[in-house]
């Protein structure tokens, strides 16, 4: 890819995450609130048929995934994602107080308490946060690449985008050899 379209397409999606950031920020409690109590009634059974999940810990004005993730931290199915530099670690999480906070700001695994999960297996599922996603399944992510690079290197069964249906869009977004499409978007 050229150096000019690289920067026509960063450009745009810098547009594109503004624009998303303030529409997610302008959703109401009230809204919140509907979502999230769908989100554990649709989405559980969904996740149903894997020995592990891989989370995320909610963050900012994310979806409220913490009664998901409550949920399958009893039942010994959560994983969550620790970021080291540009790639994405994956820990089993026995506990919530095992989380520490990122110098991002958001919860991540604690890595002297949380164990390292080297071998995910075959019948693991990725629930994926974005910014928003589009008709074709792609997620427009907060611009790091954490999660396109983790996904050009694992396998999960399944992954799945998880948001609010304010972020979703029928435009396809602009995008690049690295960036990897979901299986199914799930928005609430």
């Amino acid at each position: 890819m050229s150096i000019i379209r690289e920067l026509l397409l960063k450009t745009s999606k810098d547009k594109l995450r503004k624009v998303f950031k303030e529409k997610r920020a302008h959703i109401t409690p009230a809204r919140r609130q509907q979502a999230e109590e769908l989100l554990l009634i649709k989405l559980y059974p969904k996740l149903l048929p894997y020995d592990k999940v891989l989370s995320f810990a909610s963050f900012k004005d994310e979806i409220n995934l913490w009664p998901l993730n409550q949920k399958l931290l009893e039942e010994n199915r959560l994983l969550l994602p620790r970021i080291e530099g540009l790639s994405i670690q994956i820990y089993e999480v026995a506990c919530l107080e095992d989380l520490l906070l990122s110098p991002q700001g958001f919860l991540e695994p604690h890595p002297k308490k949380c164990l390292l999960y080297t071998t995910l297996g075959k019948n693991f599922c990725a629930l994926i946060p974005g910014l928003a996603f589009d008709a074709g399944n792609h997620r427009l992510g907060y611009g790091q690449g954490h999660f396109d690079r983790w996904l050009s290197q694992n396998n999960p069964k399944r992954t799945f985008g998880i948001g609010y249906r304010e972020q979703w869009t029928e435009e396809s977004f602009p995008i690049s050899e690295q960036d990897k499409s979901l299986d199914e978007v799930i928005l609430f």
